[in-house]
C-alpha cells in the first residue's frame, strides 16, 4: 500500500506542476500587510487538522501554520531543508518544499528528515488524503493567491 501512495503522490505533485522551471518571486511585502493575508480555506483546514498540532503559534517547530500566519510563513518564504526553494513557490508547484515534504517527495528535490504530518496517514482515510494534496496544489498553481 506504502509504494502505491508514494507513487500517487508523486504523479499528483509532477502532474500539477506545469511549470518545472523557477518562477520568479514577487517583491517581498510590509510585514504588516503580508501577515493581513490568509490561505484559502480547504488548505487552512488540511493545515488545522494535520500541521497546526507541531507548527501553530505556540509549537516548538518553528513553522507557524496557524490562519493568521501561515500564507507570511510560507509564500515565497524560502525552506530550511533545500535553502534557495521556497516553500511555496507561486504558480509552481514542482518547486514549493511544503507540497514536497506533505507529498512525501522532499528528498528527490535535496531536502531531507521525515514527511510531514510526522506520524500522520496518508490515502483515503488519512491525515492527508488526496483531495487534501489536490488542493494545495491547484493553490500553488493558481499562483498561491490569498484570502483577505
Amino acid at each position: 500500500m506504502r509504494p502505491l501512495l508514494f507513487s500517487l503522490s508523486l504523479a499528483l505533485l509532477w502532474g500539477c506542476a506545469s511549470n518545472p522551471e523557477p518562477a520568479a518571486s514577487p517583491a517581498p511585502q510590509p510585514a504588516e500587510q503580508a501577515q493581513a493575508k490568509l490561505v484559502p480555506a480547504d488548505v487552512q483546514g488540511l493545515f488545522d487538522s494535520a500541521c497546526t498540532g507541531c507548527h501553530g503559534p505556540e509549537g516548538a517547530a518553528g513553522l507557524d501554520l496557524s490562519a493568521e500566519s501561515a500564507y507570511a510563513a510560507i509564500v515565497n518564504h524560502e525552506s530550511q531543508g533545500v535553502p534557495g526553494m521556497p516553500l511555496v513557490t507561486p504558480s509552481n508547484p514542482g518547486r514549493s518544499y511544503l507540497l514536497h515534504k506533505v507529498a512525501g517527495t522532499h528528498e528527490k528535490v535535496g531536502g531531507g528528515g521525515k514527511r510531514m504530518p510526522i506520524g500522520g496517514t496518508w490515502g483515503p482515510e488519512g491525515d492527508v488524503n488526496m483531495e487534501d494534496m489536490g488542493a494545495l496544489c491547484r493553490w500553488i498553481e493558481a499562483g498561491a493567491p490569498a484570502r483577505e
